[in-house]
This record gives structure tokens, sequence and C-alpha cells, in this order.
């Protein structure tokens, strides 16, 4: 009975001892996850704002790797360690991205999954030929450049408008767009915002002008633009167009 209590005994406390070393991991896995969670939130230790290239195709972990190594980020693999213990798949979309000052990883990757790129910006500015617009996307830093070396007529072809002389069919203005946008989606967009303005002004035009068509309005206004040197001077060189026709 004496040796039959001894090995109880000893069971028991095997048992306890377990449980106190299960109990200690629980908690040690439980406060490493608070310390996981706490570098996924917690503001950053950068001072001042910076911009980061993210480009097509890349890595989470890659892109948090470039963070950490600029002092934007205390522990990339923590965050990513983290993601993995969520079940969180973040998409990284593609552009440039600023970084505020003191992001967290948490704040950093909602820019990336919103895809709230920096935007670049082009003008076109009145009276600029199609030339003058091929140049500005050729210069644009920016810019993904697939139209190098085309002649305005495969262009207007690329754009889905064979035949169409390019002059005087974009429409002027400031566009903005995300880093690596292809210059053929500016030129469309350009093409588009012109077609619907002629639209719109065609519809509102007053009765007994001396033109049949929302083209020949656009090239008697184009004239009109080449004539005029001041702003004020449009609506009477219009109106002379206008009489000779």
């Amino acid at each position: 009975m004496a040796r039959r209590g001894r090995w109880g005994g000893l069971a028991r406390r095997a048992l306890l001892g377990a449980a106190v070393v299960l109990l200690l991991a629980a908690l040690g896995a439980g406060g490493g996850y608070f310390w996981l969670q706490r570098e996924f939130s917690t503001s950053g230790p950068a001072t001042a704002g910076s911009l980061i290239q993210v480009d097509p195709g890349a890595s989470l972990r890659g892109v948090l790797a470039r963070l950490e190594a600029t002092g934007t980020v205390r522990h990339a693999r923590a965050v990513e360690l983290y993601l993995r213990l969520r079940g969180l798949r973040p998409r990284v979309q593609a552009g440039n991205y600023e970084i505020p000052p003191h992001a967290s990883p948490e704040d950093i990757i909602a820019l990336f999954e919103q895809g709230k790129v920096v935007l670049e910006q082009l003008t076109v500015v009145e009276g600029a030929t199609f030339e003058d617009f091929l140049a500005a996307l050729d210069q644009h830093p920016h810019v993904l450049h697939t139209l190098r070396g085309k002649s305005p007529a495969a262009i207007m072809g690329a754009l889905g408008h064979p035949g169409v002389s390019p002059e005087g069919e974009f429409f002027p203005d400031t566009y903005r767009f995300a880093a690596n946008t292809p210059d053929i989606a500016i030129l469309t967009l350009a093409y588009d915002s012109m077609q619907r303005v002629l639209a719109d002004a065609w519809t509102e035009r007053r009765p007994g002008l001396p033109y049949d068509t929302p083209y020949q309005a656009l090239t008697l206004a184009s004239m009109v633009e080449k004539e005029a040197a001041l702003k004020s001077e449009r609506a009477q060189i219009a109106g002379v167009f206008v009489n000779r026709l």
C-alpha cells in the first residue's frame, strides 16, 4: 500500500507539472500573439513621410522587407507572422504610395489593399497639337510607353479610329493617373473626353449657325484659337468667320 501511495503521489506531481508547463506555454503563446498584434497596430518609427514604388507582381514580403530597411516598419517578419496567424492575405496593388509619418503596418497595408496610389499628372494646354501631346507623353517618367515609333495614323488605328485625323480630337486638360499607366490609355481618355464635350456643345448650339456637323464646329473653333491672341478676341473673330460662311 505504501508503494502504491508513493507512485500515486508521483503521478499526481507529474500531472501537475505537465499542467503547469502547458499553462506557461499557453501564456507564452498568448503573450507572443499580443506582441505581434501590438507590432501590427502600433505607430511606426518613421518620423518623416516617404514614397515607395510597388511594381506589378511584387510580393508583400518583399515590400515589407524594403519598408523595414528604410526604417518605416520595425519588424517585417513579425507583421508577416501576424497576418498568417490571422489567415489574412492582403492584396498589394502596384503603384507609388505615399507613406505618412508614424504609419503603422496596419495603416500601410490598408493603403496597399485600397490602391491609394499617388496620382501623376500630365497637362495638355489649349492649342497643343497632336505632336505636342505625344511629346509630353514620351517625356513623362511615369507613363508606360507602348506607342513609341508609331505614326499618327497607326496610333489612331490602335485607338480604334482608323482614318481619323488626330488634330483637334483630344481634349486639352490636366490628366491624373497612376504610375505605369499606358500612353494609349491616356490618349483614349483624352479622345473620349473631346467627343463628349463636342456632343454636349452640339446639342446646345444656337440655331442658324453655318455648320452641319460637330467636326465642322471644331474646325472653326481651332481656326478662331489660332487667330486670337487674347481670349477676349475670340467672340469677335468667331463672328467674322461665321459671317463669311
